[in-house]
């Protein structure tokens, strides 16, 4: 059935003539009868889509079982082109059950991401009812289905009693509060961040971050500024700040800085929170320079490089010579192999030297001998240069040779390398999914 055939034969289900005729009895018809009516004829749509969904779901579960993910998201455009009208025959795969296989787990993820497109409100009530009795992993889809529901009058009072029960996923379900935005769902959230249990805050971070709440700043500060407390969530922190870039300014700036050098932030962490700082330079306090180097001679190699890196990025050359020195002497050493040309066209990427970094990414494909695990970050290092540079086409080709899923791809239009060639009109739909 054509897509015209299908819209015309469901406008016309919908939209029988008679459904504000009057009854027989010569008078108006009740609210009843009309809603009788009106579900009738919803029932009678779905049908008409039945045949068409099940073709589809089979599709969507052998290459579930194939793990093919692109061709998954292939198949699931297709059904979410179809309309809400297809909701009340997905819901029934949304809960894979206790012990549910791999292939049974990616189906229902992907029936999740579906819904999560459409406008579930004919499976409000299933839906409902699988966030309180459905299995773990059922209950966490319908919960991640529900946060982007239309009706969060109905939805979030059902997720905070949820919450209040015995071991609620949290994570999924402050997420879902975030993005529904409901009258005093951000309240609720935030509040989890003075909690003294470290699980609660960070899945209330988690949530902020997964939703991309920048409003919840003033709160997120609060918890930043007290390095003692904050120190246990600096992985969580980060994420948020990555997710609302936004929202850092100098007093978050100031936040962080003191955070590095809490000697409860371990040297992971600590580097996590000076790749942080050197994305906001221009909201670095007064004395960040001399306590960033005050850090980079604290003995660690990885340390010293993303201060060194923070520094240039800040217009610190004497931080520069410093921190391509030990890559040009590698260069020295082994300008034969591919390698030294990737590692120092990777620093050059991130101190912003797209030019030189794209010369040194190419200079590495012509010599070869790039092993599979590096071919990857050749691409898209090239793409993720071309892209700062506005060279969009240039990207765009090196994103389609990248070996990355649709759903990889997917996924950078919200990377901050892409933003801006994901808003472009044309290249754009580099990120989007193939038609057929």
């Amino acid at each position: 059935m054509s897509d015209v055939q299908r819209s015309m034969l469901l406008a016309a289900l919908l939209l029988l003539p008679g459904s504000a005729s009057a009854n027989q009895d010569g008078g108006s018809p009740s609210i009843e009868e009309l809603t009788r009516r009106y579900r009738e004829r919803s029932e009678a749509a779905v049908e008409v889509l039945r045949a068409e969904v099940e073709y589809l779901m089979a599709q969507l579960e052998d290459h579930a079982k194939g793990e093919r993910q692109s061709s998954m998201d292939l198949v699931s455009e297709k059904i979410v082109k179809l309309g809400s009208e297809v909701c009340p025959l997905l819901i029934s795969s949304l809960d894979p059950g206790k012990r549910a296989q791999r292939a049974e787990l990616a189906l229902s993820n992907q029936v999740a991401e579906i819904l999560s497109r459409l406008d579930t409100a004919p499976v409000m009530s299933p839906l409902l009812k699988m966030a309180n009795e459905g299995s773990a992993p059922g209950q966490r889809l319908s919960i991640q289905v529900l946060g982007f529901s239309k009706s969060p009058a109905r939805v979030s009072p059902v997720l905070m009693d949820l919450y209040a029960g015995k071991e609620p996923p949290r994570g999924p379900i402050l997420t879902a509060l975030a993005r529904l935005n409901g009258p005093g769902d951000l309240d609720f959230v935030t509040a989890q961040l003075r909690s003294d249990d470290r699980e609660f805050v960070n899945a209330a971070l988690f949530a902020l971050a997964q939703a991309k709440v920048d409003a919840a700043s003033d709160q997120v500060l609060a918890l930043a500024a007290e390095s003692k407390a904050a120190a246990a969530h600096v992985s969580q922190l980060c994420d948020w700040y990555r997710a609302c870039p936004d929202a850092f300014n100098k007093q978050h700036g100031a936040a962080v800085l003191e955070l590095t050098k809490s000697s409860r932030v371990n040297l992971e962490d600590r580097i996590a929170l000076v790749e942080l700082l050197s994305n906001h330079e221009r909201h670095w306090p007064s004395g960040a320079k001399k306590t960033l180097e005050t850090l980079a001679d604290s003995g660690s190699t990885e340390l010293r490089e993303a201060v060194l890196v923070a520094l240039v990025l800040s217009g610190d050359r004497g931080a520069k010579k410093d921190l391509l020195l030990p890559y040009e002497e590698a260069l020295a050493r082994s300008g034969r192999w591919a390698d030294a040309w990737i590692d120092i066209a990777t620093i050059e990427y991130r101190i912003e030297e797209y030019r030189d970094a794209i010369k040194h990414y190419e200079q590495a494909m012509k010599l070869g001998r790039i092993d599979t695990r590096r071919q990857r970050d050749v691409y898209l290092g090239l793409a993720r240069c071309y892209a700062q540079e506005k060279k969009y086409k240039d990207a765009q080709q090196w994103l389609q040779r990248a070996p990355i899923s649709r759903r990889q791809l997917a996924d950078l239009a919200e990377d901050p390398d892409f933003v801006d060639m994901a808003a472009h009109s044309k290249y754009g739909k580099t990120f989007g999914p193939a038609e057929d």
